[in-house]
């Protein structure tokens, strides 16, 4: 069972989820479907390997690889693989520019972001503004909203910033859904592995219903 909390111009913001909330601060979120394929192929024209054997230690030190940029069709990207800022890229958030114009900044996760344009959610500030810890601390993508006792995730994909207004996806000539399809399909190129092309352009229900189904384009 879940309601909606929206911003003062009364657009939906934020998934309120009435059951089993408590703690997702310390669970690790989904990648995001439009995100996940686009990394994949980055990874794999730049020879990066990810390894889930690494220790606590070796996967931290592995959060600051740098930006990572590549270019596909009509398509570059860059990544923001560290825990600083790089301009208006959060860490580890995605900006894609379509056509030479920048079209999305996006987050690695499903279901949280950081606001790129007035920073809410950032992993390297506290809400009240104080240096995270260690520089950058994930538990900052969530926030405590007023009238609520536990927290949520500070701003939602897809979804206007609650403080600011700002989405993530702000192109009006392009789709993020023929993004995740382009990526997913160079990705089946350069693998020479064509599951790529059909697995990787699921989407999941933005609401957390559990629908799914394959990406579609006004192409």
């Amino acid at each position: 069972m879940s309601s909606v909390i929206v911003d003062p111009h009364g657009n939906p913001a934020i998934p309120f989820m009435t059951d089993n909330v408590d703690g997702w601060e310390d669970q690790e979120s989904d990648y995001a479907d439009a995100f996940e394929p686009a990394l994949w192929l980055i990874m794999e024209k730049q020879d990066i390997r990810m390894d889930p054997t690494l220790s606590k230690e070796e996967q931290l030190s592995n959060r600051d690889i740098g930006i990572l940029s590549h270019s596909f069709w009509k398509w570059t990207i860059h990544v923001n693989w560290s825990t600083t800022w790089a301009q208006k890229i959060p860490p580890h958030h995605m900006a894609v520019h379509f056509n030479g114009v920048l079209v999305g900044i996006i987050s690695p996760f499903l279901t949280i972001r950081t606001c790129w344009s007035c920073r809410l959610g950032d992993p390297t500030r506290t809400p009240g503004g104080q240096p995270a810890r260690n520089g950058y601390d994930e538990k900052w993508f969530y926030i405590t909203y007023p009238g609520s006792t536990i927290k949520l995730p500070a701003v939602y994909p897809a979804h206007p910033c609650p403080e600011c207004g700002a989405y993530d996806w702000f192109a009006n000539t392009v789709e993020i859904e023929q993004f995740q399809r382009d990526a997913a399909e160079h990705l089946a190129v350069a693998t020479g592995d064509d599951v790529h092309a059909t697995d990787m352009r699921v989407t999941h229900d933005p609401r957390g219903e559990g629908k799914m189904g394959y990406a579609r384009t006004k192409v």
